[in-house]
């Protein structure tokens, strides 16, 4: 998930990220989508085919030397103009490692092993809504459907740290898709959390003098509709490919 703002971290010190699945032949898609009022939008993708997982990550690079640290998984000193950029991470389900992989297939950047775990709390996020939902919450709701189950949450202005409110939103038809927001949002509601909002009140800041704008941030786990099925099996078939060398030339 993408660098938040401060205040946003405020939010997940009290605490700190999936829509309904669909199969195309053999492959699960899914999508955690975030946006923000401040820092436009992003989002990853999970595809599951039997035994073996496939993520794609986007994420913003730019020149400054704060970017360079966020691909701290492949501890590459990144030197390529700014924009959005992708990489495809794969792995057996049993595996502690798996493989990155470049579209461009830049040498620095492909066929690159690295941890499983590690590179999950990079594209994921980590920390849980745990210490919140120990909190009663202020008020909940039901869709008309039943199908819908949702939370809310105030958390009051305190000093100058600004109010948080929190909206969380749950599905128990969803429970068992594999990808999860929050495992322990999911466990304990045995449901999933499939969404969250968060909204940041403006308070006035007295370093600048001036008044900080409202922030909205939101993610939120979905079906894909579409997806590039090729290109998914294409990663996956190359790194079988390379652990059937990795046997064969141990």
């Amino acid at each position: 998930m993408r660098f938040l703002h401060p205040f946003i971290y405020i939010l997940l010190i009290w605490i700190t990220v999936a829509s309904p699945l669909e199969s195309a032949g053999q492959v699960t898609a899914i999508e955690v989508r975030d946006s923000s009022n401040i820092m436009g939008e992003g989002y990853y993708r999970v595809y599951y085919v039997g035994e073996m997982v496939m993520y794609e990550k986007l994420y913003y690079f730019d020149s400054s030397a704060s970017a360079v640290e966020m691909d701290t998984i492949s501890k590459i000193n990144m030197n390529r103009p700014p924009g959005n950029q992708s990489y495809y991470f794969v792995y057996h389900r049993d595996s502690a490692f798996g493989i990155r992989y470049d579209d461009d297939k830049r040498p620095e950047l492909d066929d690159i092993r690295i941890p499983v775990d590690s590179t999950m709390e990079w594209i994921r996020g980590s920390g849980n809504f745990g210490k919140l939902l120990a909190r009663t919450p202020d008020s909940t709701s039901l869709s008309a459907g039943q199908s819908v189950f949702r939370e809310f949450y105030t958390i009051p202005q305190q000093g100058d740290t600004p109010t948080i409110r929190v909206k969380m939103y749950y599905s128990p038809a969803l429970k068992d898709i594999p990808e999860s927001i929050d495992p322990v949002a999911d466990s304990m509601k045995n449901m999933k959390l499939f969404k969250f909002e968060i909204q940041i009140d403006p308070i006035f800041d007295a370093r600048v003098n001036a008044m900080s704008p409202e922030q909205y941030y939101m993610v939120e786990l979905r079906q894909l509709e579409e997806f590039n099925e090729e290109k998914v099996t294409s990663y996956i078939q190359r790194y079988k490919a390379r652990e059937r060398g990795k046997k064969r030339n141990p």
